[in-house]
């Protein structure tokens, strides 16, 4: 019977029934075992007559440093697409120089917004901008004297992006379930200094939760999490988990 120490988080696969999978390094990580059963009671003992087992229930939480798109699109069900795409680009501000700023973009048509303005195809007036879009550069100009040179000016606007990855969620999507296995490195000593093996734990069949958040406080590193709830596999075997132990050797 082996015998040793776990002093890491695991390592996950995810495959899912839409034929996704995913891999994660997670930074802390657990799988439980648990369920809910119903007590009996009689009226002349001071103890249960009976307990009776109702459900069982595996929960796996994981928590991982990295973000990826596809531990967004495991989490929301929706469907990656890496092609070019309109993107939105904001927050930079460009100095005005003789009513005119030039940005390093060539900017989709018709989509810069600049606040208090209204962009015009015909002559300039007071509160609009033209747009000129040139090649790797576009050049917005303003009505004379709207600004003076030497102000920042932060438009927003879009770019066609070639390379561009992008996740589309529907209102029809909703996270799927698959295979969850879970690989956590076994040691020889409870300081986690040799691996000796790992323990392998494959849930055949989990829901994956709805619930994810991106974000995080000003220069710390965001972490993503993922919850799985194990359901019936409806195996014709029965088997609801597994549970191994692979020698270092063979891995």
């Amino acid at each position: 019977m082996k015998q040793g120490f776990i002093v890491d988080a695991p390592k996950a696969l995810i495959l899912t029934s839409k034929g996704d999978s995913a891999v994660l390094s997670a930074t802390s990580g657990e799988i439980s075992f648990g369920g809910d059963s119903i007590t009996i009671n009689g009226g002349w003992s001071a103890y249960d007559l009976i307990e009776i087992d109702t459900t069982s229930s595996i929960e796996v939480a994981l928590t991982e440093a990295e973000w990826k798109m596809s531990n967004m699109q495991l989490t929301t069900g929706g469907t990656v697409v890496t092609g070019s795409a309109d993107q939105y680009y904001f927050g930079d501000a460009y100095i005005v120089a003789t009513d005119e700023i030039t940005i390093p973009y060539e900017v989709v048509t018709g989509s810069v917004r600049i606040a208090g303005l209204t962009e015009v195809e015909t002559t300039l007036a007071t509160t609009n901008f033209k747009v000129v879009v040139g090649t790797g550069s576009t050049v917005i100009t303003f009505f004379a004297s709207e600004f003076v040179a030497g102000s920042e000016i932060s438009p927003s606007f879009k770019v066609a992006v070639t390379a561009s990855e992008t996740l589309t969620v529907t209102t029809q999507d909703a996270p799927t379930s698959g295979e969850v296995v879970l690989q956590f490195p076994v040691y020889g000593d409870e300081n986690g200094v040799d691996i000796e093996g790992y323990l392998q734990i494959l849930v055949f069949k989990a829901k994956i939760g709805r619930a994810n958040k991106v974000g995080g406080a000003y220069k710390s590193a965001s972490t993503f999490d993922i919850t799985l709830r194990g359901n019936d596999p409806r195996r014709a075997d029965k088997k609801m988990f597994e549970v191994s132990y692979i020698p270092v050797a063979v891995v």
